[in-house]
């Protein structure tokens, strides 16, 4: 829902546009979009929501961030969502720790605060990079004295490269919730994108919905794998204890054995889904790590490539916040 992207000179006025689209409540994608213009070093920044689902109640801008206070309409749910962008050069520091502080500071909502923060949690989250070990560990402390979690990131090791054959690569990018946020659900994780042309990776909250227990609900993915048509076909079909049976006694009982069969179904297709996840992410982390100092870059890249697009395949089968 935020991004930065590098606009026209201009002064860094928040605005609203509102893309065409059908009305709230409708099917269409319908987006309101507030963003301030880049200036000099410093990135434009933008926040987007989609109005079928989500109102904003009010917005605010600093130097380094952009802010949008978020309703949700069916659950009335209130969230802030913060998208910052930090100063590649320690000269702009200073300005950018003091919004922070006052930003963090401000934790009564739930709030997500994310994007480009130019700087790493300590030397682990580098390679072939000259970091500052000093504005590592004051982002440290201020993270962890104003209360806020840094979410672990799944998918590759690193969210920005220069791309060359023996590349500098750091996490500059993450996404920090706070107590409020993280009550709502405790299973919040951010999975890294393929950054294609860009030399950041695009990143993504993600949450795993816990349901009541006893709520059966089908998933529409589930109507594209070969084997779901296998498990309706089982229990739909015809069997001698059905003779007696009226079109609805028939309707009925074959109902409940779709949903004790798909349940079944499901959970082993889970299981079988996040055992292949947590095998794709370290061959990622496995293949980044190569990279480095490696003859055959343009190999490896193709590498990194097919197993992101299977992760993305997997990570489709997950529920994105």
């Amino acid at each position: 829902m935020g991004a930065s992207y590098n606009g026209e000179r201009a002064g860094r006025n928040w605005r609203g546009m509102m893309a065409v689209g059908g009305a709230r409540g409708s099917r269409s994608l319908h987006l309101a979009v507030g963003f301030c213009n880049s200036e000099g070093l410093f990135r434009g920044l933008l926040i987007a929501w989609d109005t079928n689902y989500w109102e904003a109640i009010s917005s605010s801008e600093g130097h380094h961030f952009i802010s949008c206070l978020l309703r949700h309409w069916s659950s009335d749910k209130v969230f802030r969502l913060v998208n910052v962008y930090g100063p590649p050069q320690r000269s702009g520091r200073e300005s950018f720790w003091t919004e922070l502080v006052v930003l963090l500071s401000d934790s009564d909502a739930p709030m997500v605060v994310g994007g480009d923060f130019n700087i790493t949690l300590g030397l682990d989250e580098q390679q072939n990079c000259r970091g500052c070990p000093t504005d590592d560990a004051l982002f440290s402390s201020l993270i962890a004295d104003s209360a806020f979690f840094d979410l672990p990131l799944s998918g590759r090791r690193f969210t920005w490269s220069n791309n060359h054959s023996s590349p500098a690569m750091a996490r500059l990018d993450r996404i920090l919730i706070n107590d409020p946020m993280e009550r709502l659900n405790a299973n919040w994780r951010v999975r890294a994108g393929c950054s294609g042309l860009s030399d950041h990776a695009p990143l993504t909250l993600v949450v795993n919905r816990r349901l009541k227990v006893g709520i059966f609900r089908m998933e529409q993915y589930w109507v594209g794998i070969e084997s779901f048509t296998d498990v309706m076909k089982d229990c739909w079909a015809p069997n001698e204890d059905e003779g007696n049976f009226t079109t609805i006694d028939r309707w009925l009982t074959n109902t409940k054995k779709c949903r004790a069969g798909l349940g079944k179904w499901s959970r082993n297709l889970k299981l079988r889904s996040n055992s292949r996840i947590v095998v794709l992410e370290k061959q990622m982390e496995d293949q980044l790590l190569a990279m480095e100092g490696a003859d055959s870059a343009d190999q490896d890249s193709a590498n990194i490539c097919a197993i992101r697009e299977e992760l993305d395949n997997y990570y489709q089968t997950q529920h994105v916040f």
